[in-house]
């Protein structure tokens, strides 16, 4: 994506210099400014076998043909950058004219600025109705247009509609999201809070030394006969040791849901084993009816259960107060 802006600022730059020179010669603009973005995209702009010029139909010849696998994925028609390919229909139809006749799927129209990009065919649908994206690479900023022109590049131009829809589809639906009255940071916040929490909970931290030899919860499966031996938290940017003395799972649940406690005001509702009533949790094994707990401020949260059976609790009460637990494990003597 850097090659590709850096492109663009080239050409942006070119055009503020030259703009009279590019407005009256199509060649300059071929040369100097769409070559500058298919070599960013991935196309070797001298192999025949990639970008192939004046390819000939049976509506007359097409400026470039870009070929992927031997094929045709779309027809490149260029024009000086005094023609308005956005308010003029004309090159539009031409380009149209070119895919259909051939059969070529996309068709790309630019006049080094200006880059329209169409399907060349669809039942029920106008040429303008087929316009999968279009930006301006000067009044648009350089991040969506680079974003956009990406989908033309070697590697992603076979999946070019999946892309093109699902763009128009995201920000249709920011749209209507800031219409309803959020905000463009709470709707990244959210939409990107899955992936880092996915990030946090997979890479490795190495540091600080309080860390070493303990392990994520979240990578834990089956913790049979063993016992913690260790504990450590993470609020904020700081790890902090639990302190265990007795080694065993009722004390590490005892000792993080005060720690969650003490630092939230409160532990997560979680029912069966981490209520306020203490009716509200599950029966003990025995006899089906006395409940087995310990007392955490107001809280009853439920200890008759097994190693694996309180790790699971355990990640409940990690997913839901976001404070990450990591433990140092010993099979059990």
């Amino acid at each position: 994506m850097n090659n590709l802006t850096e492109a663009i600022e080239r050409v942006k730059s070119k055009v503020s210099k030259h703009s009279e020179f590019y407005s009256n010669n199509e060649e300059a603009v071929k040369q100097q400014l769409i070559f500058e973005i298919l070599e960013a995209l991935g196309w070797d702009i001298k192999n025949p076998d990639e970008v192939r010029p004046e390819d000939k139909t049976g509506m007359g010849r097409a400026d470039y043909a870009l070929i992927l696998n031997g094929s045709v994925v779309a027809y490149l028609e260029a024009k000086k950058l005094s023609i308005d390919i956005v308010n003029d229909p004309n090159p539009l139809k031409q380009l149209g004219k070119y895919c259909y006749d051939k059969g070529v799927r996309y068709g790309v129209l630019t006049n080094g600025i200006q880059w329209r990009v169409m399907k060349s065919f669809e039942l029920g649908k106008t040429l303008e109705e087929r316009i999968l994206f279009e930006t301006n690479l000067l009044k648009d900023p350089e991040t969506r247009a680079a974003f956009l022109l990406s989908f033309l590049s070697k590697e992603r131009i076979v999946s070019l509609e999946e892309l093109a829809t699902l763009f128009n589809q995201l920000e249709e639906a920011f749209r209507k999201l800031k219409g309803h009255g959020f905000n463009t940071e709470e709707i990244l916040s959210t939409l990107t809070a899955p992936e880092k929490q996915k990030e946090e909970e997979t890479k490795p931290e190495l540091t600080p030394d309080i860390f070493k030899g303990v392990t994520l919860i979240s990578n834990l499966q089956d913790v049979t006969y063993t016992q913690p031996v260790r504990a450590v938290v993470k609020f904020s940017t700081e790890w902090v040791d639990l302190n265990l003395k007795r080694h065993t799972w009722r004390e590490l649940l005892e000792k993080y849901s005060e720690f969650i406690l003490k630092r939230e005001g409160k532990l997560p509702y979680i029912p069966g084993y981490v209520v306020k009533d203490v009716s509200e949790l599950k029966p003990g094994r025995k006899d089906g009816k006395d409940r087995h707990y310990s007392r955490i401020g107001d809280y009853y949260v439920y200890i008759w259960m097994s190693a694996n059976d309180i790790l699971r609790l355990l990640k409940k009460l990690q997913k839901a107060s976001g404070i990450k637990l990591a433990i140092e494990l010993e099979k059990r003597k």
